[in-house]
C-alpha cells in the first residue's frame, strides 16, 4: 500500500485532529451516535470520538445493537453532557466518563450555562452505569474507580433479565 493511501485511510479512521492532552473535561452535545457505548462529541474546538468508560454494549449486527444504541440516544439527546476523558485506546479514541444532566437543558437558541466545568451545580448521572442498570451494556472488565458499582448494577440487570439479559 502506498504511503499516500495509508495516510488517507488513517484520516478516515478518526473524525478530527487529536490533541496531545489525555485527561481533559469537555462539555457539549453529542452529534452522532455510533452504538450504545460510543459516539461523536463536539466541543467548540473539534470533534471527539468517545468510548464510554467501563462498558461494552452490543456490536453492530448483533440482536440488541439497535435497542442499546437507542437507549443511549434517549438518555443523551438534547442534553449538554460533561465528558471527563481518562485515556485513549490503541486507535486514539478517547475513553471517558460521561455525565448527563438529569434535567433537560434549554433549547440551543437560548443563552444558558451549565455552571462550573466540574458540574458541581447540576445533578448528573453516569451514562455507563445507567446503561448497565437498564441492561443495555455490560461491565467491560477494565479497572477503574467505579468497578464495584458497575459489577453490582450488571448483576442486578442480569437477575431482573433486563435488556441484553432478557433471554
Amino acid at each position: 500500500m502506498s504511503p499516500g493511501c495509508q495516510q488517507s485511510m488513517a484520516r478516515r479512521a478518526l473524525p478530527a485532529p487529536i490533541s496531545e492532552e489525555v485527561q481533559v473535561s469537555l462539555r457539549g452535545r453529542i452529534y452522532r451516535w455510533w452504538g450504545g457505548d460510543n459516539f461523536e462529541f463536539g466541543d467548540h474546538q473539534r470533534l471527539h470520538y468517545i468510548l464510554v468508560q467501563g462498558i461494552k454494549s452490543p456490536a453492530p449486527g448483533s440482536k440488541h445493537y439497535h435497542a442499546a444504541k437507542q437507549a443511549t440516544i434517549d438518555l443523551t439527546r438534547s442534553r449538554r453532557v460533561l465528558i471527563n476523558v481518562k485515556d485513549r485506546d490503541m486507535m486514539m479514541r478517547e475513553i471517558a466518563e460521561v455525565l448527563v444532566p438529569v434535567e433537560m437543558g434549554k433549547p440551543d437558541n437560548e443563552s444558558w450555562s451549565d455552571g462550573p466545568l466540574d458540574g458541581s451545580d447540576v445533578d448528573r448521572f453516569d451514562l455507563g452505569l445507567r446503561l448497565i442498570e437498564l441492561g443495555w451494556a455490560e461491565y467491560n472488565g477494565l479497572e477503574f474507580e467505579k468497578v464495584a458499582a458497575y459489577q453490582t448494577a450488571e448483576e442486578l440487570a442480569r437477575q431482573q433479565k433486563l435488556g441484553i439479559w432478557s433471554e
